[in-house]
């Protein structure tokens, strides 16, 4: 099985906006998580 260098520089950029759009979504769940355990503590006292 032959691979092109033309088939790896068309990965490239594939992977390149999978990992972006990976850590962006980490980032948002990071966030969300950090918000969650503020707010739960203003909007739920007794807990």
């Amino acid at each position: 099985m032959e691979v092109n260098q033309s088939t790896n520089k068309e990965l490239v950029p594939i992977i390149t906006a999978s990992a972006v759009g990976t850590m962006i979504e980490w980032y948002d769940f990071y966030i969300f998580g950090i918000k969650k355990k503020n707010n739960s503590k203003k909007f739920c006292p007794l807990h």
